[in-house]
């Protein structure tokens, strides 16, 4: 059985977006639109092993409206500990995700910030003031 379910992202917490002190950079990145209403819509989640729970993660991605799910879960996140950097994202379950140019280009910016070739600002989410809003996907039925 699989469970239909809405992502939504926060245009602060993006590695796409990257906080808006470098404009130019933001306004560039392809993968700001993953924000929007193009999100994509999953099924067959699985919630006992689909999350990570870091202690203070800036999250790229949580689960919105979806059975088994807490407004909390990350699916996708980003951390500083120390020197090191941490991406995580549980993306890609299904093959077609993988097709996606957004996707693949999130990924990339993921690795490429762990790697420190690319700077985000890696502020714990609960720690933003002001909260961002989330971006939700328009209802299905």
């Amino acid at each position: 059985m699989s469970t239909r379910c809405a992502l939504f992202g926060m245009f602060l917490a993006t590695l796409a977006v990257s906080i808006a002190s470098s404009s130019g950079f933001a306004a560039e990145r392809p993968l700001k639109q993953l924000s929007e209403a193009e999100i994509a819509q999953l099924e067959e989640v699985l919630p006992e092993r689909a999350t990570v729970k870091p202690r203070q993660p800036r999250k790229l991605l949580i689960f919105w409206r979806c059975e088994g799910f807490f407004h909390e879960d990350a699916i996708a996140w980003i951390q500083q500990v120390g020197k090191g950097r941490v991406f995580y994202c549980s993306f890609g379950h299904d093959g077609r995700i993988f097709r996606d140019p957004r996707i693949l280009q999130f990924y990339l910016d993921g690795i490429q910030y762990a790697l420190g070739d690319l700077q985000a600002d890696a502020t714990p989410s609960a720690m933003l003031d002001p909260q961002p809003k989330p971006a939700l996907p328009p209802d299905t039925k």
